[in-house]
């Protein structure tokens, strides 16, 4: 019953929330934030993408969950977005009843995570590649590719946590993410850590994963603000998804369907 209850309603909360958000955001209290957090949201929407990805995803990854479809796989989009989502909270906007809401989110995931286990566990052991026994395996082309774009996460995240004053200065997006306190920080270290695991090639898939969201945020942030990086921006998703397209025996649990978690 809890893993139906923590379905439910993290299927729920997310559309209905994304719903008040685009056609009622003045229905009640709820949509009123401290300036900072205000600030926040008011950049992310000033960036013409940035909270239309936002929406999207948590709409779409919470009708897969409420239905069961890829629920491995929608689980862990919305577990990024939540994990944002709760920072957000506790550092700009800690309300008791919003404090109350992201502790409930987080219990839901924990129960999900543990009832699907067994589609995570492929994302913390070496496997072989698609690629193994190819002349691209054998030439190191994946390592190469590996270790170009490890380098460019912990080249620009120690960036951001060493010298962050001196960094794209007066840019919207960045400005609003120093602001915030946390977030700049947070992705430095977040640059770093995966830029690490992919160099040591430790825990390939799962680090693929996490780094995502930040490639899909630096490709748009390159495509709607700073074109100038575009062509590197788009090198890097090249390489990322080739990265990916080597991984796949590792994410396939992540794409079965609910029935047979549930022996139907």
């Amino acid at each position: 019953m809890l893993v139906y209850a923590a379905r439910g309603f993290l299927g729920l909360v997310y559309p209905i929330a994304v719903v008040l958000r685009v056609f009622l955001p003045q229905i009640t209290e709820w949509s009123k934030f401290p300036p900072q957090a205000q600030a926040w949201l008011d950049i992310m929407k000033a960036t013409g993408y940035l909270q239309i990805l936002l929406y999207t995803t948590e709409f779409v990854a919470g009708i897969a969950i409420l239905l069961g479809l890829f629920l491995p796989l929608a689980q862990i989009i919305l577990a990024s977005v939540s994990f944002n989502i709760a920072l957000f909270h506790f550092f700009l906007d800690p309300k008791p009843l919003r404090i109350l809401l992201v502790l409930l989110i987080i219990g839901a995931h924990l129960i999900l995570a543990y009832r699907y286990r067994s589609a995570y566990q492929p994302l913390f052991r070496s496997i072989k590649t698609t690629w193994s026994g190819l002349v691209l395996e054998r030439i190191s082309i994946r390592m190469a590719i590996q270790v170009i774009i490890s380098l460019i996460f912990i080249v620009a995240g120690a960036a951001k946590l060493l010298v962050p004053e001196q960094l794209n200065l007066g840019n919207l997006l960045v400005d609003g993410m120093k602001a915030t306190g946390y977030l700049y920080t947070l992705l430095g270290i977040t640059e770093v850590t995966a830029g690490l695991a992919l160099l040591s090639n430790r825990f390939v898939p799962l680090t693929l994963i996490v780094m995502t969201p930040i490639v899909v945020n630096i490709f748009a942030y390159h495509l709607f603000l700073a074109y100038e990086g575009l062509p590197i921006a788009i090198l890097l998703v090249a390489g990322h998804t080739a990265l990916v397209t080597a991984y796949v025996p590792a994410y396939r649990a992540l794409l079965i369907p609910l029935s047979k978690y549930l022996g139907t």
